[in-house]
């Protein structure tokens, strides 16, 4: 965003999270989202594409998990890495678990492998940021988030029985109206670079 912002002389970027029962384009003048179009009123832009990976603290010896043993982590029937055998890989202590809140879509794109059932002491993040800190905090953890959000703190778990579930969803941007000027480039700019991210 920064990059295409500093393309575009006298222009700032304000970024505000708001909460999910708040209309976003009654506080900004674009509105980014992860899935599916949810501005119904809106012009939106297709972006690109972005999927969900599960993650573990990067120093985590755990490099993949099945969907059963994600399932049996998530529901609390599996809460010491040891129970998981050779995919433990070494790693021991109490698992730390790690979902989003409900009904976002990185929730909605988990609860495919995981099952929808999560046990009482499963940590909510309400958002991408607080997941990855919230992992990258704690060596014991696992959680998930799209796949931008991956940075040198965190390391994605391969799920290799999971190899048909679709876990990518557009970015998309809304504005109130057909972009003119410097909205415009502004957000061609943004396409062009989500899709040479890829």
């Amino acid at each position: 965003m920064n990059t295409c912002v500093l393309k575009q002389p006298h222009t700032a970027i304000v970024l505000v999270e708001p909460p999910s029962s708040v209309q976003c384009l009654s506080l900004a003048d674009v509105c980014f989202s992860w899935g599916e179009e949810q501005h119904l009123t809106a012009s939106v832009f297709d972006l690109g594409k972005d999927d969900l990976v599960f993650v573990v603290h990067s120093e985590s010896p755990v490099n993949s998990l099945t969907q059963d043993e994600l399932n049996r982590l998530y529901s609390g029937r599996v809460r010491v890495w040891q129970e998981l055998g050779t995919n433990a890989q070494g790693k021991i202590g109490e698992v730390v678990v790690w979902a989003a809140a409900p009904e976002t879509e990185m929730r909605r794109l988990a609860d495919a492998l995981i099952g929808g059932v999560l046990f009482a002491d499963t940590g909510i993040a309400p958002g991408a940021a607080a997941m990855r800190q919230a992992v990258a905090e704690n060596p014991q953890a696992l959680g998930y988030l799209p796949r931008r959000w991956l940075d040198a703190s965190l390391k994605p778990v391969r799920i290799p029985d999971a190899q048909d579930v679709d876990l990518s969803l557009p970015i998309l941007a809304a504005v109130r109206s057909e972009p003119q000027g410097k909205m415009r480039d502004w957000l061609l700019c943004l396409q062009e670079a989500v899709i040479s991210e890829k």
